[in-house]
């Protein structure tokens, strides 16, 4: 399904593309070049990571030909590369993913959202003093189970 406003994406048929793109981690590594400009140095700021971690991510998103060196600036007596996406969009259909079915990606790339939504859940039942479980009827003869 395509946003409003965005570039028609290229569709992913390279199963590294796909293993890369729909990896929660590799793809952290990737966003930063996505449709954008960016050094190594910027890239790895925004993720937060140690300079020779994103010098590695950015080489094996050289080799799978996600990214491109766009630009060379000369900097202190030494080229400095830019890199940016190959394309500014990417859609990767089910059929090149490493899942079997959508319940599988869901699970797979929910995961990390699925234990926080969970802890905060617990934190705000602990909050309030309902950590314990409720069942009852109510006057109209409706089972409520809390």
């Amino acid at each position: 399904m395509e946003a409003p406003d965005s570039p028609s994406p290229y569709v992913v048929g390279n199963a590294r593309q796909a293993r890369l793109l729909t990896d929660p981690n590799s793809k952290r590594f990737f966003v930063p070049f996505l449709a954008h400009d960016c050094t190594v140095k910027e890239a790895a700021q925004q993720v937060d990571c140690p300079l020779n971690t994103m010098l590695y991510r950015v080489k094996t998103l050289l080799a799978a030909g996600l990214v491109q060196v766009v630009e060379t600036r000369s900097r202190g007596g030494r080229a400095v590369r830019v890199y940016r996406s190959v394309h500014d969009a990417y859609f990767i259909p089910l059929a090149a993913t490493p899942f079997d079915t959508l319940e599988h990606r869901a699970w797979v790339q929910g995961e990390a959202t699925f234990r926080r939504l969970i802890a905060g859940y617990t934190t705000a039942l602990q909050r309030n003093e309902h950590a314990g479980h409720l069942l009852y009827s109510s006057p109209d003869g409706v089972v409520a189970d809390d």
